[in-house]
């Protein structure tokens, strides 16, 4: 496989295509520190373990960066998912304002209320 051909299967791996000739030249200084089939199993591992709310790095920062070799935390099991959490803590602050004014029923100007029980 020529380095032309590695390089292309490196850029239809990566899933932020940008910037392709800083690319193409951070691809052939990488490629003197490992291999294609190295990087290609690195970016699934990042596009795994990247967080929702974090861009994609441009692929010659990437290769630049030497993110082949980064290493991800072990994931742990969500017990909840981030909208449940957000309700339970709803839920807390409301049962607490009941118990500061008690059961009497009237809660102040304001209760916090999740969207999906106003509906």
């Amino acid at each position: 496989m020529t380095k032309e051909e590695q390089f292309e299967a490196f850029w239809r791996a990566y899933p932020r295509r940008v910037s392709k000739g800083t690319a193409r030249t951070a691809f052939d200084k990488a490629l003197r520190k490992t291999t294609l089939p190295v990087m290609v199993a690195a970016i699934g591992e990042y596009v795994r373990n990247k967080p929702d709310w974090v861009d994609f790095k441009h692929p010659a920062t990437w290769l630049n960066g030497e993110c082949w070799d980064d290493e991800w935390p072990v994931q742990q099991p969500r017990s909840t998912d981030r909208l449940s959490a957000a309700q339970n803590l709803i839920a807390r602050i409301n049962d607490q304002g009941r118990a500061d004014i008690g059961n009497s029923g009237d809660y102040g100007h304001v209760q916090l209320i999740p969207s999906a029980a106003r509906h």
